[in-house]
């Protein structure tokens, strides 16, 4: 009998804390459920409060500068505007230095038709110019036709010699000037394939170079060693070469410069002759 009561406590004993501890896990997690609807409900309060608060950010003053350059489209309407004058930038020779200068871009013909015209220099005394004139809308926008003339004028080009043996030590420089006019006119097939032609006439002329510190390429290279190049036509008392027009016709370097004989006129004609 009494091994009997002896189980029956231990039963029930067992039993008791089995309830107990499952109704401290119940407490706890309900107060643990409580505890995050508490903090969610805190944090929803906050974002509302926030959302009736909201205001725009206030920018710095650089920051509203960069924005006032990009939303009014400062740089875009000074270096390419879609019409009136613009400052162009670049567009020069290697070694002419930065170049700029003004520009001009008028639409007209009701718009499918644009006269662009710009000239830039640099302070390394280099010059380029360009007038065109673009059809760019004719037939649905898929031909287009245009006149172009350029005019350059680059005083400070290098030359070392030609070939392997050219040496750095062999620097001098020449004058590059002249002008060209072209036509030309492309279609489109194909978003992705056109085909054109153009016609063109070039005009240059070499002359003596005018880099500091460095010969004119007359001075150590001959139409032999430098084809194309440009000769002295003759010599003033200071030793400087004089130049002629283009093809430049000369006499020898080393022969010594005298000044020319008086001219006499003929009774019957108008050419002078010399004596």
């Amino acid at each position: 009998m009494l091994i009997i009561l002896e189980d029956l406590r231990q039963t029930f004993h067992g039993l008791a804390v089995r309830i107990f501890a499952i109704g401290v896990a119940v407490v706890l997690c309900g107060s643990d459920g409580q505890a995050q609807s508490t903090r969610r409900e805190t944090l929803e309060a906050e974002r509302a409060k926030k959302a009736q608060a909201l205001s725009p950010p206030k920018p710095t003053g650089l920051e509203k500068k960069i924005l006032f350059i990009e939303n009014d489209r400062v740089i875009e309407r000074v270096l390419a505007p879609y019409e009136g004058l613009y400052l162009k930038v670049g567009g020069l020779t290697k070694g002419a230095g930065l170049g700029a200068g003004p520009g001009y871009r008028n639409w007209f013909w009701q718009d499918r038709a644009v006269f662009n015209t710009s000239l830039v220099a640099s302070f390394r005394n280099y010059w380029f110019g360009t007038a065109e004139v673009l059809l760019p809308k004719l037939a649905d926008e898929r031909l287009v036709v245009g006149g172009h003339g350029y005019f350059r004028y680059y005083p400070r080009e290098r030359f070392f010699g030609l070939g392997r043996d050219s040496s750095s030590d062999d620097r001098t420089s020449f004058l590059r000037k002249g002008y060209e006019v072209r036509g030309d006119a492309t279609y489109a097939l194909w978003p992705v394939v056109k085909v054109g032609g153009l016609s063109a006439f070039r005009h240059e002329t070499l002359g003596e170079g005018h880099q500091p510190g460095f010969p004119s390429i007359e001075e150590l290279f001959t139409p032999a060693t430098a084809p194309g190049s440009p000769r002295p036509r003759s010599r003033s008392s200071s030793g400087r070469p004089r130049w002629g027009p283009a093809g430049w016709t000369a006499t020898r370097a080393s022969r010594p410069w005298s000044p020319p004989a008086p001219a006499r006129w003929r009774r019957r004609g108008c050419c002078p002759t010399t004596p």
